[in-house]
C-alpha cells in the first residue's frame, strides 16, 4: 500500500517542469550523481530509502538506468560513512576496522565498475535482462533472490569446509601410506641382515635369532617386526 501511495505521489509531484529539472540535474555528470547519492544517504542514514525512491522514479520514466547506477553506487558509499561515524562513537578499534573494511570495499567497487565505461556495460545489460524477465514472470525475481542470497552464499561457505575435510583425508592417507612403507622397509632390511648372517655362517644355521641379537633393544625390535616371537 505504501509503495502504491509513493508511486502515486511521485506521479503528481514530478510533472512538467519538475520532471525536466530532475532530468537535467541528474544528466550533468555521473560522478556528481555518485556524490549526490552519498550525500542523500548520509542525510537520511539509509540506502534503502534512496533506492526505494529511485525505483518508482525509474518506472515512471523520470530517470534512466544509466543515471540510477551512479546514484546507487553513491548510496552504498553513503552507508559506509554512517557506519564509520558509529564506530568512532564506540571508540573500539575492532569496530573502526570493520567500518573501514566496509568503506574500502565500496571504494574499490567504484574504481573497478564505474570509471571504465566497458565495465559498466555487463552490469547494466544483466539488470535490463533480469528486469525484462521479472516483469513478465514475477517468479523470476523470487528465484533470483533465493539463488543470490541463499543458495550461492551457502555453497560458497561450504566449499572451504568440504575442501579442508578432503585435504585432511588425503594427507591422512598419505601419512599412513608413508608410515606403512617405512615400517615394511625396516622389516625387510632387518630380515635381509639376518639371512645374510646365516649365509656367511653355515655352521651356525641352526642357531636361533636369540644368539644373533643378545641386546634387549635388538630383541625387542625383532619382536615388534615379527621376526621373533
Amino acid at each position: 500500500m505504501s509503495l502504491v501511495s509513493l508511486v502515486y505521489m511521485l506521479q503528481k509531484l514530478f510533472r512538467g517542469s519538475a520532471q525536466k529539472t530532475i532530468r537535467k540535474a541528474l544528466d550533468f555528470n555521473g560522478y556528481v550523481n555518485i556524490f549526490l547519492g552519498t550525500l542523500i544517504t548520509f542525510c537520511v542514514h539509509s540506502s534503502t530509502v534512496v533506492t526505494s525512491t529511485l525505483t518508482p522514479m525509474a518506472g515512471l520514466g523520470l530517470i534512466t538506468l544509466e543515471q540510477v547506477y551512479p546514484i546507487v553506487i553513491g548510496a552504498n558509499l553513503g552507508t559506509t560513512v554512517t557506519a564509520l561515524l558509529a564506530s568512532w562513537v564506540t571508540g573500539s578499534p575492532d569496530a573502526v576496522a570493520i567500518a573501514l573494511v566496509h568503506f574500502w570495499f565500496n571504494i574499490w567497487g567504484i574504481f573497478l565498475f564505474y570509471p571504465i565505461p566497458i565495465t559498466r556495460k555487463p552490469i547494466l545489460d544483466w539488470a535490463r535482462r533480469l528486469a525484462f524477465y521479472s516483469a513478465r514472470w514475477p517468479m523470476v525475481a523470487g528465484l533470483f533472490l533465493l539463488l543470490l542470497f541463499l543458495i550461492v552464499p551457502g555453497i560458497a561457505m561450504s566449499i572451504p569446509i568440504v575442501c579442508l575435510n578432503f585435504i585432511y583425508s588425503v594427507l591422512s592417507s598419505l601419512l599412513f601410506l608413508i608410515d606403512r612403507l617405512f615400517f615394511l622397509s625396516c622389516r625387510s632390511s632387518l630380515q635381509w641382515r639376518v639371512r645374510r648372517k646365516h649365509c656367511f655362517c653355515p655352521s651356525q644355521t641352526a642357531v636361533s635369532t636369540q644368539t644373533l641379537f643378545t641386546k634387549p633393544m635388538q630383541r625387542s625390535i625383532l619382536v615388534c617386526i615379527g621376526i621373533e616371537s
